[in-house]
């Protein structure tokens, strides 16, 4: 299997792993409704391991690639935020086999060192933020400050996204490319011990 089949193997998967529900807890910072939504993610394990793993992706691509998956995540992710908050739009719950399965393929991509396109890396970061918003808003739709909520939650990703794209673009070189594969590596074993607990659970019950 050459490399263009792989990536439109794991791009399939990736679609076909789209969240259809959502599970999300909103932690009380005690500074306001900005910040709650600001510090979500870190709370949120499916959450930040799924923005993590892109944005190692997207670093590892370029600087090209980088400010593709900064864009597009965080204004997929917005988009999804506020169609979630729709009155007309259902909750979603997204389980947690399926939120690390879909992280588990981006890492998998990563430790494997396949380069992909800025295109490529753009429908996955659309696909992901537009299904983790979706997810999220729908959570945030009953709270009185859910548009500062949903502020806070946004400004994260895109910190974070930044944050980690641009390490990995500048860890292009040698043993630095290592340092980024060994994270995704992290990420891949957590994400399959995730998947065996989960495995686990279903047979027992």
């Amino acid at each position: 299997m050459n490399r263009s089949r792989m990536i439109s193997g794991l791009c399939s998967g990736l679609v076909l792993l789209y969240p259809a529900v959502a599970q999300a807890h909103l932690v009380n910072t005690q500074f306001g409704p900005f910040y709650d939504g600001l510090c979500h993610p870190f709370v949120t394990p499916t959450d930040l391991m799924m923005v993590l793993a892109l944005s190692l992706l997207a670093g590892a691509a370029g600087p090209a690639a980088g400010r593709t998956a900064l864009l597009s995540l965080t204004a997929s992710w917005l988009v999804g935020m506020l169609l979630g908050q729709m009155e007309w739009s259902r909750p979603f719950t997204v389980p947690v086999s399926v939120a690390a399965g879909a992280t588990l393929l981006v890492a998998v991509l990563v430790a494997a060192r396949l380069r992909c396109s800025p295109a490529i890396i753009g429908v996955f970061s659309s696909v992901i933020g537009l299904g983790w918003g979706l997810t999220n808003g729908g959570e945030f739709r009953a709270l009185t400050d859910g548009p500062l909520v949903l502020a806070g939650n946004v400004a994260c990703v895109f910190m974070v996204t930044a944050w980690v794209t641009s390490l990995a673009v500048k860890c292009s070189h040698g043993w630095q490319q290592i340092v980024v594969r060994v994270a995704a590596s992290w990420l891949v074993a957590i994400n399959l011990l995730v998947l065996g607990w989960e495995l686990r659970q279903r047979l027992a019950g």
